[in-house]
């Protein structure tokens, strides 16, 4: 018995910022790199952007009154 397409969960924060990463990283080292970034500097910059971008959303979750 065919219940139609299956939906799909919504997706959690980490998952929402692995799929932004995923999307965008490239995007992001590529517009270093052309304001002059070496590719490694570009790279690095991204990474801890991200990183960081990811400890801000886990500290507000946990200030987050319930």
């Amino acid at each position: 018995m065919n219940k139609g397409p299956a939906v799909a969960a919504p997706l959690s924060k980490l998952e929402q910022l692995e799929a932004f990463y995923t999307a965008e990283y490239l995007k992001q080292v590529k517009i270093l790199v052309l304001l002059e970034a070496t590719i490694e500097e570009a790279e690095d910059a991204v990474q801890k952007a991200m990183v960081r971008h990811r400890h801000i959303l886990a500290v507000c979750r946990w200030q987050a009154p319930s």
